[in-house]
C-alpha cells in the first residue's frame, strides 16, 4: 500500500513537473513572438472612382500556428504615392486562410473607403475611411 501511494505521489510530481514546463515554454513563445518583424503579402489594392486614392490591403501571417492574422490597411495619393491614412487591425479565423469572405472592401464614393474584416472567431470589424479628414472610424458591426 505504501509503495503504491509513493508511485502515485511521484507520478502526479512528475506531471505537474511537465505541466509547469509546458506552461513556461508556452509563456517564453508568447514573450519572444511579441518582437517578431511580421512579413506582409499583397492580398488587394482599389482604386478610388475619381483614381485619386489607391487603397491596400496586406496580409501577415500569424506568429504562432492558429493566431490571428495582422491586416494592414493603407490609402495613398496615387499623384505622389503620399500615405494618407494607415490602420491595423486583426483577424482571428481559427488558422483558416484569407480569402475575399473574410475581407472585403470597396470605395464608397471618391474621398469615403470602407473595409470589413470578418473572422469565426471575433466580432466583425467595420472601418469606415474618409479621405477629406483622414479618420478611420471602426465599429464591431455586422457588414
Amino acid at each position: 500500500m505504501k509503495l503504491l501511494k509513493c508511485m502515485a505521489l511521484l507520478t502526479t510530481k512528475v506531471l505537474l513537473s511537465l505541466v509547469l514546463l509546458l506552461a513556461l515554454l508556452l509563456g517564453v513563445m508568447l514573450w519572444q513572438s511579441r518582437n517578431v518583424e511580421i512579413e506582409y503579402e499583397q492580398f488587394s489594392v482599389l482604386e478610388s472612382d475619381g483614381g485619386s486614392y489607391i487603397l491596400t490591403i496586406e496580409i501577415g501571417n500569424p506568429v504562432l500556428p492558429y493566431g490571428p492574422h495582422s491586416v494592414a490597411i493603407a490609402v495613398k495619393n496615387t499623384s505622389d504615392s503620399r500615405l494618407i491614412v494607415a490602420r491595423k487591425t486583426r483577424l482571428a479565423n481559427d488558422g483558416m486562410g484569407i480569402n475575399s469572405e473574410n475581407i472585403s472592401a470597396n470605395w464608397i464614393d471618391s474621398d469615403t473607403a470602407s473595409v470589413c474584416v470578418r473572422g469565426d472567431e471575433q466580432r466583425d470589424v467595420y472601418l469606415l475611411i474618409n479621405m477629406q479628414n483622414r479618420k478611420v472610424s471602426e465599429r464591431y458591426q455586422q457588414c
